[in-house]
Parts: C-alpha cells; sequence; structure tokens
C-alpha cells in the first residue's frame, strides 16, 4: 500500500509590524501581537484604547483603527 505525502506548498504568511490604519484583529495578526494591557476611554467622540506591550510601546486606536503608534 502506497502512503500519499501531502504535496500541497507551505503557506507564506506575510507578518508586518503594525501601521497606521490598520484593525485590532491586523495588529493582533502583526509582529506585535496581543497587547499585554488595555487602556480604554470612551467620550462622545467615540472610544479611544492605548494596547500597552513591553519595552515602552504602546499602540492607539480610535473606534478600532489605529491612529498612532508610540515605539
Amino acid at each position: 500500500r502506497k502512503i500519499s505525502e501531502d504535496t500541497t506548498p507551505p503557506k507564506i504568511v506575510n507578518v508586518e509590524s503594525p501601521k497606521i490604519g490598520m484593525t485590532k484583529t491586523e495588529v493582533e495578526k502583526s509582529t506585535w501581537g496581543k497587547p499585554n494591557k488595555i487602556n480604554r476611554t470612551r467620550t462622545s467622540y467615540g472610544t479611544h484604547e492605548q494596547w500597552c506591550y513591553n519595552n515602552n510601546k504602546y499602540i492607539y486606536f480610535e473606534d478600532g483603527i489605529v491612529t498612532s503608534i508610540q515605539d
């Protein structure tokens, strides 16, 4: 009996650094991954989040979209 091998080529995953305009899901899949802590502020202007990472790195979101990155 012949055992077939999977000949499907491996998927190439293009992992990139966070960028302004990304969504939360895209940031989680980026090279920074999930944050250590999330600080959330809700105002009449919308929801603002600060995602905190090691080495004093931060990503800021407004209504779920990256508006600034501090590294």
